[in-house]
């Protein structure tokens, strides 16, 4: 969409990333991009609808588990080692059955 004041396009994010309030403060950019990649890998499963069970760093869990309920995902998870956590993603009938 064009804006009419600067004529140029309007974007917006397809999901938000959360890291607006320095969520990521203190990690380096090694660590930032492999919580991307991590964050990637989790979007392309949630859209996809299928349960899936999935490890991650602990710097991820919340934001994460976050967007799987945007989705109408159940979630159970818990950390499973320093630093590591998992997450179990899964929809009821119900809730897969409506239109994405």
């Amino acid at each position: 969409m064009d804006c009419p004041v600067h004529g140029h396009a309007d974007y917006s994010l397809v999901e938000p990333f959360e890291i607006d309030n320095e969520e990521l403060s203190g990690l380096s950019p090694k660590q930032c991009f492999v919580l991307g990649v991590e964050w990637r890998q989790f979007y392309e499963k949630v859209r996809k609808r299928e349960p899936f069970s999935m490890g991650m760093h602990e710097s991820n869990y919340a934001r994460l588990a976050r967007m799987a309920r945007r989705h109408g995902a159940l979630i159970l998870g818990g950390c499973i080692a320093a630093s590591w956590y998992s997450i179990s993603v899964r929809w009821d009938e119900e809730v897969k059955s409506e239109p994405t």
